[in-house]
């Protein structure tokens, strides 16, 4: 009787403690339609497996610079070319999001939600070597997908690397893939 409640208490114990170590809460901020927060390296899926993150030092004026080169196009018939972030909304989040890379270890990525006009544009960044990673889940409240049309004749979108700038690719078993929706930046 006495060791089956023995090992009750340490089963219930160990149990609680797993449970207390994976649901710890991540680090938020939270200011008028923009969240930040601090996510492991796992959050960022199998995609992050293999890629060693880094800690660094960045300016304010580095971030804006990459917030406002950063561009996506529609693929629709008469699908654009726009920025991903408006010159407005990246002085915004700017601050923010250097504040964070200068802070963050290098076992974490950085979370965003920005909400716009058109919908929220949500990714999230994070440094490997010397350079930027930003890759985004949607952009003006459209998701990403990799096929052209997302459900019903929702259009899809795809980032456009500008100069300095590439997508983020993947080995495959016939070449490689390039990933739209992940841009990588050098930093200068």
């Amino acid at each position: 009787y006495k060791p089956i409640l023995v090992f009750f208490l340490i089963s219930t114990l160990l149990l609680g403690l797993i449970a207390g170590c994976s649901f710890t809460r991540e680090k938020k901020l939270r200011s008028k339609g923009f969240t930040l927060m601090y996510k492991s390296k796992s959050a960022g899926g199998y995609a992050l497996a293999d890629i060693k993150l880094a800690s660094v030092q960045v300016s304010e004026g580095e971030i804006l610079r990459q917030l406002r080169s950063l561009q996506y196009e529609e693929l629709a018939l008469f699908g654009k070319k726009k920025a991903v972030f408006t010159r407005e909304q990246a002085k915004r989040i700017g601050r923010l999001i250097a504040k964070a890379l200068n802070k963050s270890s290098g076992n974490k990525i950085i979370y965003y939600e920005l909400d716009t006009p058109g919908g929220t544009t949500e990714g999230d960044v994070f440094a490997n070597g010397k350079v930027l990673n930003w890759r985004f889940s949607s952009i003006q409240g459209r998701e990403f997908s990799s096929r052209a049309f997302n459900g019903w004749g929702g259009t899809n979108w795809r980032l456009l690397p500008s100069s300095g700038q590439r997508y983020h690719t993947t080995g495959r078993l016939l070449g490689q893939e390039a990933k739209e929706n992940w841009i990588k930046v050098a930093l200068s």
